[in-house]
């Protein structure tokens, strides 16, 4: 996600192929390197002259779109569709685990009271963690999967997750069936569901003087995650320190 907070797939999504194909050549982020820099500043500066874009890019993914675009400047949409496809797939999969997380938020917010919820920063601002489960909701913890957004999700009105999929993309002005983009038959969100609730296994700590701070303790941790589950997500949980309010 860019540093606007705007996601390319939702441009997609939204049929807005300059703007999705703009951020995905032309927005900075902070891990930029120097020549990308200097070559995305030539992009913004230069947006929609694709011929001297041509002339002046070096060879590479970028110029390659250019070259499409001086030929067929009004062919955005196929521009899209021609990024490289390991990078259609990542852009879609953050939009779609950013909708995940909303809904896997609005199940936590509604079942918990403020006081069992502690508040983890990410980079588009915080989510809520359970602190404690009550005892009436240890089974629907446990066993809760929530499924991913996309428009090959059949809606079923029955389904507990019916109206928090609904409530996470009513806020981003989208429905399931629009979860998609608008002709192209790839790429395509993916299908599938995953679990709200994930425990470390094989947990060991160990607590000791921290060698570079004197006046510190450091605290190291051991654990196993199953595949797909992050290390980073688990750290940011066990200091997040911010109940909700």
């Amino acid at each position: 996600v860019g540093e606007h907070g705007e996601f390319i797939a939702k441009e997609m999504v939204l049929g807005r192929f300059d703007r999705a194909l703009w951020l995905a050549l032309a927005a900075p982020y902070e891990h930029d390197r120097g020549e990308q820099r200097r070559e995305k500043q030539l992009l913004r500066e230069k947006w929609g002259d694709w011929a001297t874009l041509k002339a002046t890019l070096p060879k590479g993914h970028a110029r390659s779109l250019v070259d499409y675009l001086a030929t067929h400047p009004a062919d955005l949409k196929g521009a899209v569709a021609r990024l490289r496809p390991e990078l259609q797939g990542l852009y879609l999969s953050a939009y779609q685990s950013f909708l995940w997380n909303r809904m896997l938020a609005l199940w936590l917010e509604r079942r918990l009271r403020r006081g069992n919820l502690v508040l983890v920063d990410l980079k588009l601002g915080p989510v809520p963690a359970p602190v404690r489960i009550p005892d009436d909701l240890h089974g629907a913890w446990n066993d809760l999967a929530l499924p991913l957004p996309s428009a090959r999700l059949k809606p079923d009105p029955s389904a507990s997750w019916a109206a928090i999929v609904n409530e996470a993309l009513e806020a981003e002005g989208l429905t399931l069936e629009t979860m998609k983009i608008p002709g192209l038959q790839k790429p395509f969100f993916s299908r599938g569901e995953r679990p709200g609730c994930i425990r470390p296994e094989n947990l060991r700590s160990l607590g000791e003087n921290d060698e570079k701070h004197r006046t510190r303790k450091k605290l190291t941790l051991h654990f196993d995650l199953p595949r797909g589950s992050y290390a980073t997500m688990l750290v940011k949980r066990i200091t997040a320190l911010r109940e909700v309010s």
